[in-house]
């Protein structure tokens, strides 16, 4: 209940166990108010509980004059903000900052004590640091370690072959444990996609460094190039990509006493061959052209169509045509002298491969029957075959 005069100052403190929040000097000013705001202390309690009020006006009483010096005796690293204040008193204030690449450590005000002695302790500025950056993977880090880098310091990553910054490269320190990037990481280089192409597909969805693509073609199509590209470090695939061509086989061979009948030579184009009379085809006959640019088969060939050689019979001779037992062929057989032929002499080679008729037989001629007796002489010999000989002898006095 004591009434202050003007320009009063009230040093303030708070009891054991508390804590003081706000300044710890306050000035009794002309118009009965004090100079700063009501401090409080922090402790026990879950509520601040204020330390003073200011309850009587205060009356006008001139009293000596205290004041603190200009400059306080501070950090190196400290700088005062301005003001057009050139004297002051107790109660009165200034306001600090600390210079590019330090942080301020304490409080940013100081007052001006009842003393005339700025008020203790003063604030510090410690250097800014970064701590330093583990490497990326896939990259490294320079320089190597110290683990602190100094403020506006700079670091430099670099990415393994194959693997680009994600965002840059120079990492510079730019406030406490900041940095002027937060993507510190390798990606891997991009070729893009490779294309596509006509008439086949692609497999493989990924196009980084190292990944692997292969293309297929469509049945009936052939590559033409590399079909398995990769990535390379550089961002180019380590091959074109090929070119889905046609499959097509070459010319069908002609073959001898036959012909052949085709359209094409493409996939799966055929050709059927056929044979000229006489003559069978053995082998394939309709041949297709396959997916590796081949005929099916090798082609087939015509061969003449032959009865098996005729049999010999006993008294004959064969004769056969120049073409031998070929079909269409008549061999003829013909009976020694003295014999005839007992059946058709001649047999004709069919279409499967048989002869007709059967084979003759040659029969030893026979001559017409003659008496073997007669009246008053006698006959020598017997039989009518070929060669047989008969001698009539008459006798005596007969003739």
């Amino acid at each position: 209940n004591e009434t202050l005069t003007d320009g009063t100052y009230l040093h303030l403190s708070c009891v054991a166990g508390y804590k003081l929040v706000g300044p710890s000097l306050s000035k009794c000013l002309v118009n009965s108010s004090w100079s700063v705001g009501q401090p409080i202390c922090e402790g026990k309690f879950e509520s601040p509980i204020p330390l003073y009020h200011c309850l009587l006006i205060c009356t006008c009483v001139f009293s000596s004059e205290i004041t603190c010096s200009e400059r306080p005796n501070i950090d190196a690293h400290l700088e005062l903000i301005i003001s057009n204040v050139t004297k002051f008193v107790p109660g009165d204030n200034q306001t600090l900052a600390c210079n590019d690449g330090y942080s301020l450590n304490g409080s940013n005000v100081l007052w001006c004590g009842i003393d005339g002695e700025w008020e203790t302790p003063f604030p510090v500025c410690d250097p800014i640091t970064c701590d330093y950056l583990r490497p990326p993977k896939n990259g490294k880090v320079t320089p190597s370690p110290p683990f602190v880098v100094p403020y506006h310091g700079i670091l430099k990553f670099t990415c393994d072959e194959g693997y680009t910054p994600a965002e840059t490269s120079v990492l510079q320190c730019v406030g406490w444990n900041t940095w002027n990037s937060s993507d510190v990481s390798c990606s891997p280089v991009e070729c893009g996609h490779p294309g596509l192409v006509e008439n086949g597909f692609l497999k493989g969805s990924e196009f980084s460094y190292g990944s692997r693509v292969a293309y297929n073609c469509n049945i009936g199509y052939h590559a033409k190039g590399g079909t398995t590209l990769k990535c390379l470090s550089n961002g180019t695939w380590s091959l074109p990509s090929p070119t889905c061509l046609r499959i097509v086989c070459s010319q069908p061979d002609d073959i001898e006493n036959g012909w052949k009948v085709f359209k094409g030579v493409e996939y799966n184009e055929t050709v059927k061959y056929f044979c000229t009379r006489g003559h069978e085809l053995m082998g394939e006959p309709i041949l297709s052209c396959t997916e590796f640019g081949q005929w099916s088969a090798a082609a087939p060939f015509c061969e003449a169509i032959t009865c098996p050689p005729p049999s010999q019979i006993e008294n004959a001779r064969i004769r056969l045509p120049r073409g031998g037992n070929i079909i269409g062929s008549v061999v003829a057989y013909e009976c020694i002298l003295g014999y005839r032929s007992k059946g058709k002499s001649t047999r004709l080679c069919l279409q499967n491969r048989t002869w007709t008729n059967d084979e003759p037989e040659c029969v030893i001629v026979q001559c017409e029957s003659i008496p073997l007796t007669m009246a008053n002489g006698k006959v020598h010999g017997s039989g009518y075959e070929f060669d047989s000989v008969l001698t009539y002898e008459c006798n005596d006095g007969f003739s």
